[in-house]
């Protein structure tokens, strides 16, 4: 019975020889494969390296941004009108009767207000008027105008004043627009000496500039006619 019992204990410590020198080949063969990994990585590093610095350093990809053509931004504009002047005058009219100077003179004094608007007519650029070199637009602009001059007609605004003409005849229907006209062109000269065609042609370039830029085109440059 004891003989039994060596026997068993015997086989059973070989078994227990046999797994533990499984485990230690396997554990061996573990380690060595990791440490070649390991190796072979550190190798490997300065390629690693080699690559990452290369990428930081590569060029990027340029971008490449198309621009509207700038001619075409501003034809829609067609006249932009950058300036207004309100004004007011008074307007005294006479005109003879001449029947032998029997009847007195028709007279009409006309109180007027109005409005004087100018500006620059874009459609009258052309393809030389506007170029680009080099990323700044540059622009010869029309030279600046009178757009409109008219009378507004509101009774508290424009209206007879005063008249006289001389009796039992036709009334002169010509001399109230003749007051008109009148108040017309002095509405028109007064917006010329105080500058109105500077003040839009300023006005025109700052507001081209304004809507350039805004799509894109950061130098403006304006020039005169040759």
């Amino acid at each position: 019975m004891s003989e039994t019992s060596a026997t068993r204990r015997s086989n059973w410590l070989a078994a227990i020889g046999y797994i533990v020198l499984i485990a230690f080949l396997v554990g061996s063969i573990l380690f060595t494969y990791r440490a070649y990994r390991t190796i072979q990585g550190i190798a490997n590093l300065p390629n690693q390296v080699e690559r990452t610095v290369k990428g930081a350093l590569a060029q990027p990809t340029p971008t490449v941004t198309v621009l509207p053509p700038a001619i075409d931004q501003l034809r829609p504009l067609a006249r932009l009108q950058t300036e207004a002047y309100f004004l007011s005058t008074v307007v005294d009219v006479t005109i003879p009767r001449g029947l032998l100077e029997i009847w007195p003179d028709d007279y009409l004094l006309l109180v007027a207000c109005g409005k004087v608007t100018a500006g620059v007519d874009l459609k009258k650029l052309t393809e030389d008027d506007v170029r680009v070199n080099n990323g700044t637009v540059i622009i010869r602009l029309p030279p600046a105008e009178i757009f409109d001059v008219f009378l507004f007609e509101d009774r508290d605004c424009t209206y007879v004043y005063r008249r006289k003409e001389a009796p039992l005849v036709s009334p002169n229907e010509v001399i109230e627009s003749e007051a008109r006209q009148q108040a017309v062109e002095s509405f028109r000269q007064t917006a010329l000496d105080n500058g109105i065609l500077e003040r839009a042609q300023r006005n025109a370039e700052q507001e081209i500039r304004r809507l350039l830029q805004l799509v894109g085109y950061d130098q403006v440059e304006f020039v005169t006619s040759e």
